[in-house]
């Protein structure tokens, strides 16, 4: 190959590239600025088991998940839709027959 054409073609290749990483860059501040100002998720509450070994609770969007933590990874122990927890102790005061 012609030196001239494998540095033109270098130059159109370093343009896409960039062009690629530019767009890819608006794409992801266009979502995050349609989507919630708060992060993605939220750790709730951890307990660690030994020194390998936690369960996470984490709040994703409208829902909880119990994750299992351990050397191998991680794995879902259970996945919970968000409950209103002053809703939740009114109930049970009725039931109880106090007030909150």
């Amino acid at each position: 190959m012609n030196t001239t054409i494998q540095i033109l073609l270098s130059i159109v290749l370093l343009g896409l590239v960039i062009a690629v990483r530019v767009l890819a860059g608006r794409l992801t501040a266009k979502s995050q600025i349609a989507g919630r100002s708060g992060p993605a998720f939220v750790a709730v509450s951890k307990l660690t088991l030994s020194s390998q070994h936690s369960l996470q609770l984490i709040q994703f969007g409208n829902q909880y998940l119990l994750l299992a933590l351990h050397g191998g990874g991680c794995s879902l122990i259970s996945s919970l839709p968000a409950w209103d927890s002053t809703s939740e102790s009114e109930g049970l005061a009725r039931r109880c027959g106090g007030a909150v």
